[in-house]
């Protein structure tokens, strides 16, 4: 049998008999109705056992909801409570909420965001946003799982930040796509930088590895003796420090290269390469560099050589 509602329908105790029907007018139906066959609203040619053609409004005073079972034990619940919109289930309470004003929880029925979630969250895909917050207070963990693994973790306890790589997987970069822009954590731990680096209110240089600071930058060099085999004093220390030429001189303009200009002082690299070759390194770019402070002890060799002569002189007089 199939049943057709062509309009509103108001006609208690109407007797529906078996075959196809076409029910004109308004149709009140006080008890309840059983259907064999096709029932259709606003359409003569029912295909579902109910098929509307139109709005369809359901109006409870206490939130009405639409039921999709397979027996007893499973069902779901669309509907609204008070002026929001519910997804329920037999077995998980309210799977997803809808507030009024937009936002959408997951795992929550008060969503304070478009989309709050309280649970994980496995994505495949691409997710895009503009902005991403993580309510901290009991801190957070961003994982990518699989092969390449990466986690970034914060702790509640002190507010500390973590970016963590599988062992061995590789290293974490920050910067842009461009690999000479980046500073990278290695797998070893170690830090490297493509760029160059300014500590504190100055402009970075442009010169790649260039460290740049406003204030002053305390270092020590290991020097214990435990770690040292073949000591001697430095031969000839005075000598050696007559080869030296000290001059001032104005950079050439090539600060991609050295990250100088201007005018300045300091020595010759190849004239300290052929008196302390250790302290003279040869750059990927071809030019030589000195490590100034390993000049301070061929100094103080050289001043106690002089002192020695000094004394000697004042012997003479």
């Amino acid at each position: 049998m199939a049943i057709k509602f062509l309009n509103d329908i108001d006609a208690p105790n109407a007797v529906l008999t078996s075959g196809n029907q076409t029910v004109a007018g308004i149709k009140t139906f006080s008890d309840d109705a059983k259907f064999s066959g096709n029932v259709g609203i606003g359409t003569t040619s029912p295909a579902e056992k109910l098929e509307v053609v139109g709005d369809i409004k359901v109006n409870d005073s206490v939130n009405p909801n639409i039921r999709f079972a397979r027996g007893a034990s499973y069902w779901w619940d669309i509907g609204h409570t008070s002026s929001d919109f519910q997804f329920k289930s037999a077995t998980g309470g309210t799977i997803m909420h809808l507030n009024y004003d937009g936002n959408v929880g997951i795992g929550t029925t008060s969503p304070s965001q478009k989309l709050d979630v309280s649970g994980n969250i496995n994505a495949t895909g691409t997710m895009e946003c503009t902005k991403f917050v993580a309510n901290a207070n009991s801190g957070f963990e961003f994982s990518i799982e699989g092969d390449n693994q990466f986690n970034m973790i914060q702790t509640a306890a002190n507010r500390s930040m973590f970016f963590v790589t599988a062992a061995g997987s590789g290293s974490i970069n920050f910067g842009t796509n461009n690999t000479n822009s980046r500073v990278s954590i290695t797998s070893t731990g170690a830090l490297k930088s493509t760029i160059s680096l300014a500590v504190g209110a100055i402009t970075p240089s442009t010169t790649v590895g260039r460290i740049d600071a406003a204030n002053d930058i305390v270092a020590f060099s290991t020097s214990d003796i435990r770690l040292k085999d073949n000591i001697k004093s430095i031969d000839k220390a005075l000598d050696k420090v007559n080869s030296i030429q000290g001059i001032e001189f104005d950079w050439i303009e090539k600060e991609e290269v050295h990250g100088n200009s201007g005018h300045d002082i300091g020595v010759i690299a190849q004239e300290i390469e052929k008196i302390l070759p250790d302290v003279v390194t040869t750059r990927e770019s071809g030019y030589k560099a000195v490590k100034y402070e390993k000049i301070v002890p061929l100094l103080i060799e050289a001043i106690k050589d002089l002192s020695k002569q000094v004394d000697g002189l004042k012997r003479l007089i």
